[in-house]
Formats: structure tokens, sequence, C-alpha cells
């Protein structure tokens, strides 16, 4: 497994606006989405491996918020995931 961090700009009452996708490593396709919040990388899933991060817009963020409500993403650190 693999993460990806999305950095848009700061919304307009000044909060991080910073989520991290969880990308499977055999199907490449995004099994979770973790909205960062003000945790910082403790967001990040443990034993991961660390990709790149991302510049995206505003709108983009809100997609992949949106996104990953759909799938059930986490909006908050709270379990670990196996990568065997």
């Amino acid at each position: 497994m693999l993460t990806i961090k999305l950095n848009a700009p700061h919304d307009e009452s000044g909060n991080p606006q910073r989520l991290w996708l969880l990308i499977s490593g055999d199907s490449g396709g995004v099994i979770d989405v973790i909205d960062e919040g003000y945790s910082g990388y403790a967001a990040r899933p443990k034993r991961v491996a660390e990709g790149p991060e991302i510049s995206v817009t505003q709108a983009e963020y809100r997609g992949w918020i949106r996104y990953g409500e759909s799938i059930g993403g986490r909006r908050a650190p709270d379990k670990d995931y196996d990568v065997r």
C-alpha cells in the first residue's frame, strides 16, 4: 500500500484542507480517503509507505472528501491497516 497526500489551500476560515489517499498495492485503486484535519502526519496510517504530496484545488479536495464518504472513508486515524 501507498499513501498520496493532497494539499489544497486553506479554506476561508483558515482551516487546513489536506487529506491522504490510501492506494492498494494490488489494484492501484483508492481504498480509503483520510481527512488529515489538524492531525498532521499522525493521520497517515502506520506501516504504509509514504508517497508523494500533490497540490490540488479546493474543488478537487472537496471531490475527494465526497468520494471518501461514498466508500466509507475516515475523517480520523482510528484504525490501522494490515499490509501483508
